[in-house]
């Protein structure tokens, strides 16, 4: 695994050049200055957010100390009051956290939703957006979603690495069924399946070889940036200060045909494997 630059940074460009240069060839960028007149650029902060919605009860996800504030495997839900959050937002501490709040709606607290505008780039209306609150040192694990995403960094500071699609196996997804899934005949779907096994920050060639072939796009980004990231890159975020952002999903799953069959490769050589192992007589045969 190698950093082989930087995703490419523009300053507010037309809806037509964010388009041609990057929603259609699918090609991650940093646009500043897109959110400059949001009202939430001005008005949101840990103080805004005790005084207007303090006493709400917000889910967020804990993770042990052993964990260095990596919020991926292991993860336990839980719901504390967005004051008794934000608290720990405002003074983080020296340890890396082991609480955040991601992925809850915006609308679910009244008065906030209308302090944004609209990212002027998405081409569907009324896609919602959704809360990413992360205290400085927060990591999320690499991982990969199947919508294009635009992530607004509202207040704060954070780094973030890329890698293409086409690296699909090159990056190890967890395995598609669970663990025991003839257990689970309802639901025999992993549901961590979109992330990686690997640690970009340590990774080990040991264990996963094809590591070595993946390149890696970073960037930091800051206060009123906007992160494009296509359908199906890898990426992982870290938190270099404790950060407001809100993300918006849309679009449908990529046409690359490379990624479709790099997927159904995947997907399909542990299903066989994960059979294989259940069949009667597969230990005398070595499987």
């Amino acid at each position: 695994m190698r950093i082989v630059g930087e995703i490419e940074r523009v300053r507010r460009p037309s809806v037509e050049e964010f388009r041609e240069r990057f929603l259609l060839p699918q090609r991650p960028a940093v646009i500043a200055g897109a959110i400059d007149d949001w009202r939430a650029c001005r008005d949101w902060s840990a103080d805004s957010f005790i005084r207007r919605h303090g006493k709400q009860v917000v889910k967020v996800v804990r993770v042990d100390k052993a964990a260095g504030g990596r919020f991926a495997d292991n993860m336990r839900q839980d719901e504390i009051q967005l004051a008794d959050y934000m608290a720990l937002f405002s003074a983080p501490g020296d340890e890396p956290p082991e609480i955040y709040m991601g992925g809850v709606a915006v609308r679910d607290f009244p008065g906030l939703l209308g302090d944004l505008g609209y990212p002027v780039y998405l081409d569907k209306p009324g896609v919602p957006p959704y809360f990413w609150i992360g205290i400085r040192g927060a990591k999320t694990k690499l991982h990969y979603d199947l919508q294009d995403n635009v992530h607004v960094l509202i207040t704060g500071h954070k780094r973030v690495f890329l890698a293409d699609r086409e690296h699909l196996r090159n990056l190890y997804p967890v395995p598609l069924l669970r663990r025991r899934w003839y257990l689970h005949p309802v639901s025999p779907f992993n549901v961590n399946r979109i992330k990686s096994r690997v640690d970009i920050e340590q990774p080990d060639y040991r264990s996963f070889p094809r590591l070595r072939k993946v390149e890696v796009v970073q960037a930091e980004i800051c206060s009123g940036d906007m992160l494009y990231i296509p359908s199906c890159w890898w990426h992982e975020l870290h938190s270099l200060e404790s950060s407001i952002a809100v993300n918006y999903w849309w679009r449908g799953e990529p046409s690359a045909p490379q990624f479709r069959r790099a997927m159904r490769f995947v997907h399909w050589e542990r299903f066989v494997a994960a059979v294989r192992r259940r069949l009667p007589g597969a230990a005398s045969r070595g499987g």
